[in-house]
């Protein structure tokens, strides 16, 4: 029996303002900024051990706060490293509300963004024909709710 209920992703204005609605009734940044401050800040001190460059993806980026948290705790961790980062972002709103985000903060210049709006199932598509992505080093899928085939990164 086919469902009669449509997906958000049919229509962004939809998708980003239950996005919000959510975020107005849950404690979920907060709890992203302390995990980020926690648990993620060892693992980003682990990983630039010995790298000059990191290899980042970011499934389901959002209007791209939560990374920004991340990227600011990887430079106090490791100020020289550079990052080659990957976004993926199936809301055109929330991808357009990253990129005015990346535009209004400062010394961003040693992350390279590589802007991917589609789903994260259409980017494993995409990069099992292309064969282009590099290995990545940090994989954060923190604000997605992964496809019904849900589905491991072996890049």
């Amino acid at each position: 029996m086919a469902s009669i209920m449509k997906s958000l992703m049919d229509n962004d204005e939809r998708y980003v303002k239950a996005f919000k609605l959510f975020l107005g009734r849950s404690t979920e940044h907060q709890s992203m900024t302390n995990f980020i401050h926690g648990t993620v800040s060892d693992i980003l001190e682990s990983l630039g051990d010995g790298k000059d460059k990191l290899n980042v993806i970011g499934v389901g980026s959002a209007g791209g706060e939560i990374d920004q948290e991340m990227f600011s705790q990887l430079r106090q961790k490791h100020p020289r490293i550079t990052v080659d980062n990957q976004v993926i972002e199936p809301s055109g709103k929330q991808m357009e509300n990253y990129k005015v985000l990346v535009s209004k903060t400062e010394d961003l210049d040693y992350i390279k963004f590589t802007w991917n709006h589609m789903t994260d199932l259409e980017f494993k598509q995409r990069v099992k024909e292309e064969k282009t992505i590099k290995k990545a080093d940090f994989i954060h899928i923190l604000q997605v709710g992964i496809s019904q085939n849900q589905w491991h990164w072996t890049l």
